[in-house]
């Protein structure tokens, strides 16, 4: 299977969850925690980042 260039684009491979998805789903679930995050895009106020490894 050939993939488009686009989806290997980026140099980073840290993307933040869009806020429109995150406030959807969290009206439901309540998160309380965000276990793959960065300090800047956190959107809960627990976090694990990358160098925490929270998966």
């Amino acid at each position: 299977m050939t993939y488009p260039k686009v989806l290997f684009s980026s140099k980073n491979i840290e993307w933040a969850t869009q806020i429109e998805t995150f406030e959807a789903l969290n009206a439901e679930f309540q998160f309380n925690l965000d276990a793959c995050a960065a300090a800047e895009n956190a959107k809960c106020k627990r976090f694990y980042t990358i160098k925490d490894d929270g998966l």
